[in-house]
């Protein structure tokens, strides 16, 4: 797991009708389905992205990436980092909506 991805490695034995593949699929079926929200993780989430945001603000480096990608996208926020101040208005039910309707 990444701030970008979640990667999912299964690893199955195949044979005698492939329960094992039926299983991993199981398994990540139920990962994307019935998945369920922690309010606690959502905010320590938030509190981990606002010092990492801080921390890259005082950066020579990320300055100069974000003025680039600034000036590359005219400050187009789908296209740019969210700030804590985006991800402070976000809350459970929304998350949730919008990840149950792109997985649907």
């Amino acid at each position: 797991v990444t701030e970008e991805c979640v990667r999912w490695d299964i690893h199955c034995p195949v044979g005698d009708g492939g329960s094992g593949v039926d299983a991993a699929l199981q398994l990540l079926h139920a990962l994307l389905t019935d998945f369920s929200w922690e309010p606690g993780a959502l905010e320590h989430t938030k509190a981990l992205f606002a010092a990492q945001h801080d921390a890259r603000q005082k950066s020579l480096e990320q300055a100069a990436t974000h003025a680039l990608m600034t000036a590359v996208w005219g400050g187009d926020e789908r296209f740019m980092e969210p700030s804590p101040q985006a991800l402070a208005r976000l809350d459970l039910a929304a998350l949730d909506r919008v990840l149950k309707e792109t997985m649907a």
